[in-house]
């Protein structure tokens, strides 16, 4: 194998377990385009995205949506990840279902999740999700378990949404050791003006240090949403932007810059149509 080639496959190693770690959980940062031009927010959406990040989200749904994502991380194609869901509103509650997957030929990470979102009173939804994990490397085969999320969200009033989101809280295990990511999140959606919304998040992981994010998003015509983020730890900013039709289908765009391994580059299509 030539010299550069075994240099351009170690270095893809290297970043692999380096953003999965010990705790496999590079699928859990993979949600959706809005989420991707928000660096990673995902806590308090109330349509389709919720999905991918707090299932209490969909419980406000009242008409079918869906949602596919890619993303190509710092330009590499062996870290590729794709994402794909949908939420199907009924009168005993709204029900999901979603596919991930993330990596290269050689190592691999498959996610699987059921959902379920419901309106319990007027301002208040609960919701979760039952996920499967599978795990595949060449080398030293493959590792898989089941785990869970729960989440709620409480619209305090016409402005304000607060939200709250737990995955993985029995601590499941792939295999004898490799723990999957416990983290906690609370998050808050403010609507500025009619056109202006900020989101705010913290996220904390048993694992790591606390992660704080923050986003905007305005919309100069009705179709069109600008989007740009921060997140700490490590620091690194992000920007988007979507368009969505009148017949609920829509495109979003992202891209994400990490300060020492430069661009994440996404792309998502969602259908939805619009809520009551």
């Amino acid at each position: 194998m030539p010299k550069k080639q075994v240099q351009r496959y170690l270095f893809i190693l290297f970043l692999f377990f380096a953003l999965s770690g010990n705790a496999q959980g590079v699928l859990n940062n993979l949600g959706s385009g809005k989420s991707a031009g928000l660096n990673g927010i995902n806590s308090s959406f109330t349509d389709i995205y919720a999905l991918s990040g707090n299932q209490a989200g969909i419980g406000w749904m009242d008409s079918f949506g869906a949602f596919a994502f890619a993303e190509q991380r710092f330009l590499l194609q062996e870290l590729t990840g794709v994402n794909a869901g949908a939420v199907l509103p009924t009168k005993a509650g709204n029900f999901g279902a979603s596919i991930g997957y993330f990596g290269f030929e050689n190592f691999s990470e498959q996610k699987v999740g059921l959902a379920y979102g419901r309106k319990l009173f007027k301002k208040f939804t609960l919701g979760g999700q039952l996920d499967f994990f599978n795990v595949q490397t060449n080398d030293f085969g493959g590792s898989s378990t089941f785990t869970f999320e729960l989440g709620m969200q409480l619209q305090l009033n016409k402005k304000l949404l607060l939200s709250s989101h737990t995955l993985n809280p029995i601590r499941a295990k792939l295999g004898n050791e490799d723990a999957l990511t416990s983290n906690f999140r609370i998050g808050a959606h403010y609507k500025i003006i009619e056109t202006a919304d900020l989101f705010v998040e913290v996220e904390n992981d048993l694992e790591f240090d606390a992660v704080f994010r923050s986003g905007i998003t305005y919309r100069p015509i009705q179709p069109l949403e600008f989007r740009a983020a921060i997140r700490t730890n490590p620091i690194n900013f992000a920007f988007g932007v979507s368009y969505q039709l009148k017949n609920g289908f829509g495109i979003d765009l992202a891209v994400v810059q990490h300060q020492v391994l430069g661009f994440t580059p996404s792309a998502g299509f969602v259908w939805q149509k619009n809520q009551k």
